[in-house]
């Protein structure tokens, strides 16, 4: 079964077209790169696989059902851009902050409980953070920031996870054990991973897809036939991959 499944699909601001004829096929499993020039429509294109947005197609499906009647959210795991200033937007603990990733879930009125605890401290466990649970989310370097808000969007166990330039602002050492973290989750727990990236060269290392937009598909394949020559112009119509084309 793919875990996403998209026919043409076309999303338009105004006269303004943002993307044109999206065809693709993530599979269970995979770990797929979106990457792109500024302004190529990577982050429109996860917004229209959400719903966030409204998109012209023949048809989206998120885990085997139409984006028309999923209500499966859940499921998905959604790590959006970090905004300047995230940390006072959040005047809590890194504890409290994870659990919030489980409130959607709840009917009124939304408490925790000694089971949600217990998977809030597995996901931080699981990242290597269970130690920074009592501490302000104010208090937290870059690294260990996006580290508790993956923890938020794993707390669920979803199938999907999708993350919007996580690496943005962090330094090499903490963009490096991000990227093994995240390989690691998608390998030992078979969570499939869209990640949108800027750094083709280190997302190469670990997805095994890249997806290379510009407003169209210009590549969509196995990352290490990727022709890096297209980073500094488009790509030939050669190396668009088969299924793109249809």
């Amino acid at each position: 079964m793919g875990i996403i499944e998209t026919s043409n699909l076309s999303v338009s601001f105004g006269n303004s077209s943002v993307l044109e004829g999206v065809t693709f096929e993530v599979a269970s499993g995979d770990f797929v790169g979106i990457a792109g020039p500024n302004g190529a429509g990577k982050s429109t294109l996860v917004k229209a696989l959400l719903g966030l947005i409204p998109a012209s197609t023949e048809s989206i499906r998120i885990l085997g059902q139409p984006i028309e009647s999923f209500s499966a959210y859940r499921n998905i795991g959604y790590l959006p851009q970090k905004q300047s200033g995230y940390n006072l937007l959040l005047p809590a603990t890194v504890e409290e902050a994870v659990l919030l990733g489980l409130l959607s879930d709840k009917h009124w009125p939304r408490r925790v409980n000694a089971q949600d605890r217990h998977a809030a401290h597995e996901a931080l466990e699981e990242l290597g953070i269970a130690d920074l649970s009592m501490k302000s989310v104010s208090k937290l370097s870059g690294g260990q920031y996006q580290r508790v808000m993956l923890a938020r969007a794993l707390v669920r166990k979803p199938q999907l996870l999708i993350l919007d330039e996580p690496t943005t602002g962090l330094d090499p050492e903490a963009r490096e054990s991000l990227f093994r973290q995240l390989r690691h989750i998608n390998a030992h727990k078979g969570i499939t991973i869209l990640l949108i990236t800027h750094d083709i060269e280190y997302i190469s290392r670990y997805a095994n897809k890249l997806l290379y937009i510009d407003r169209k598909i210009l590549y969509y394949g196995a990352t290490e036939n990727f022709p890096h020559a297209a980073i500094h112009g488009a790509l030939p119509e050669a190396d668009v991959c088969e299924t793109c084309r249809h």
